[in-house]
């Protein structure tokens, strides 16, 4: 069964089609990292996939059911979205900010030390031990981008094999060792049976973490499959329109994107 389940979606604003017939699908313990130039409808997906917006046409299922059918309370328990950004001005603490996460589970006075641990948990993840106390609103954008990632992983610290994380843009504001962190993060939980779904703006990290490529190039399906065969240098020069070569990472099994 698929984790997450896409057929001939489209969207459309007046006359214009902003999605076309885009399916691909999501298997447990895969990472999609989704590609494509600005404007390619990557954002539109997304939104479509969490039901933000309904298609013009097509199906989406998740978990081997339609998304219509989901309650919203139930579908949160198992699925997490970390948006590009995530406007908090309250001044919480750190921990606070994470324990959101756990709001749509069951929550008794029992649970709360589960939940605790669970939360702790995700900030060591994360690379965050230490930061329980501190407040939210003195962080960099790039630890409150971690914070977030935490309070993600909190939402779906689950023992459910039905897990799907859908990240936008993840690494946008972090670091270079931090990029590396999250993504690994996420992969991480790919291996415990997760599901993950990546839009990623630099191509050599969805080409060392993904197992498997969408390209999306003016609303339009461009190429979906495992990441060695989609990152073709062909198909990356048309989709970018720009001049791209693909080799041989030097010390990676993956390969490396060049742009000339």
């Amino acid at each position: 069964m698929s984790l997450l389940k896409a057929q001939d979606l489209s969207f459309q604003v007046k006359e214009r089609y902003l999605l076309q017939h885009v399916g691909f699908s999501v298997e447990p313990g895969e990472f999609l990292a989704v590609i494509g130039r600005n404007g390619a409808g990557k954002t539109t997906l997304l939104r479509l996939l969490t039901n933000d917006l309904t298609p013009k046409t097509g199906k989406i299922e998740i978990f081997g059911r339609p998304l219509a059918e989901f309650a919203q309370k139930d579908l949160a328990t198992k699925r997490a979205v970390l948006a590009q950004s995530t406007p908090l001005n309250f001044a919480f603490e750190v921990l606070e900010v994470v324990l959101l996460g756990r709001i749509p589970h069951e929550r008794t006075a029992s649970s709360f030390e589960q939940d605790l641990e669970i939360a702790m948990a995700a900030l060591a993840q994360v690379g965050l031990q230490g930061f329980e106390r501190r407040n939210y609103l003195t962080l960099s954008g790039g630890e409150q981008q971690r914070v977030q990632l935490a309070r993600t992983l909190c939402q779906i610290a689950t023992d459910s094999p039905e897990r799907l994380l859908f990240l936008d843009e993840p690494t946008s504001s972090l670091d270079v060792s931090h990029q590396h962190r999250v993504l690994e993060t996420a992969k991480k939980i790919c291996h415990e049976g997760a599901g993950v779904f990546a839009i990623l703006h630099d191509i050599n990290l969805a080409a060392q973490y993904a197992d498997k490529v969408l390209i999306l190039a003016g609303g339009r399906k461009v190429a979906f499959g495992p990441t060695a065969d989609v990152l073709k240098a062909d198909i990356l020069s048309a989709a970018f329109q720009h001049n791209i070569m693909v080799t041989d990472h030097p010390r990676l099994n993956c390969k490396l994107i060049v742009t000339c």
